[in-house]
This record gives structure tokens, C-alpha cells and sequence, in this order.
């Protein structure tokens, strides 16, 4: 919750990016795959910062993986 609550007070796309990447995070260390794959397609679709995007798609890339889809999990990397 403290994440979430992070990202509503977000000022400016810099600070946004960061709190949707690290909510990813967390969601993937939660087993909360359907969560993290929404916060992956909002952050992308708000062009984060290169090195956000990479920490996303690295996120997205495990998603796949946590499922045992490995032709996906390589096409996010």
C-alpha cells in the first residue's frame, strides 16, 4: 500500500516512472502477475526514462517466465 500511495502523490513523470517500477517490482516479488503486468503497460505507455523502462521490461520479461511462457519472457527482455 505504501508503494501505491507513493505513486497517487507522484509529482512530475520522472517521480512516476520510478514509483511505477518499483510498484512492478513488487508486485513480481508478490506473485501479483496480473497487478504488474497492468503497472508495466501504464508506465510504458507514458515513455519513462531509458534505464525505468529497462528495470520495467526486465519486470515484464520475469512475469512471462513466472508463467512458463519463455518465448515471451525473451521477447520483454
Amino acid at each position: 500500500p505504501h508503494l501505491e500511495r507513493a505513486l497517487e502523490l507522484a509529482r512530475g513523470a520522472e517521480e512516476r516512472g520510478e514509483c511505477q517500477q518499483r510498484l512492478s517490482t513488487c508486485y513480481l516479488r508478490s506473485g501479483r502477475l496480473q497487478d504488474l503486468e497492468r503497472v508495466v503497460r501504464e508506465a510504458l505507455s507514458e515513455s519513462p526514462a531509458p534505464a525505468v523502462r529497462a528495470r520495467l521490461l526486465c519486470d515484464e520479461s520475469a512475469r512471462h517466465g513466472a508463467r512458463g511462457d519463455l518465448e515471451g519472457a525473451l521477447a520483454a527482455a
